[in-house]
């Protein structure tokens, strides 16, 4: 222990710890409904103070895969940030093949039905809800760099503040898809211009 290299070991080690310390998420303060974020879709949920928000609207999506999305971060990302979001999936999903191969189970979320999985994923513990409520089908996820049993943990009051309340959406434009044009230049000839459907 007395070698040069022993030292800066335990000195490496020690600052390592501290950094990781220093950056690892801190305990939440309660749900404040001050911090209420509506998306203009018409479903709203409380953000952790300090946090961004990034979203997409239905009529702004240009994929097939979801009919617009939230997502809620810290602002200060740090080490393994947790983010928590919601999207808004397209069609109601395959509840047999939830439950089969992606290991959902039966619960319960604003006295509705719902299927709940949590477990590890990659680096993060992911807990994941999808329930339908009015006319939506939404897919909720946390996502925290250590395990959490979220209904049980301070992170719940923020997942169990999720609205949808489609009388406060915002009308929207629908977006068409952008249409992609080929030029070709002949010398020879004036300059054309062909559009592809």
């Amino acid at each position: 222990m007395n070698s040069p290299a022993a030292k800066t070991a335990v000195a490496l080690i020690v600052i390592g710890l501290l950094i990781t310390w220093a950056a690892w998420p801190k305990h939440l303060p309660p749900a404040d409904e001050a911090n209420r974020v509506l998306h203009p879709d018409g479903y709203s949920i409380i953000s952790p103070p300090g946090w961004t928000m990034q979203r997409e609207t239905e009529a702004a999506t240009l994929v097939d895969s979801n009919h617009g999305w939230l997502k809620l971060e810290p602002a200060k990302k740090g080490y393994y940030p947790p983010s928590l979001n919601i999207l808004v999936l397209p069609n109601p999903p395959d509840v047999n093949e939830l439950k089969v191969k992606q290991k959902f189970v039966d619960g319960t979320f604003h006295g509705q039905p719902v299927l709940i999985r949590g477990g590890p994923n990659k680096k993060y513990w992911s807990y994941e809800m999808i329930f339908k409520d009015q006319d939506r089908w939404f897919h909720l996820s946390l996502s925290t760099p250590d395990y959490n049993d979220v209904p049980t943990s301070e992170w719940w009051p923020y997942v169990n503040s999720f609205r949808y309340e489609p009388e406060k959406a915002v009308k929207q434009i629908a977006v068409t898809r952008p249409t992609t044009f080929h030029f070709s230049i002949d010398t020879a000839k004036p300059a054309t211009t062909k559009a592809s459907p």
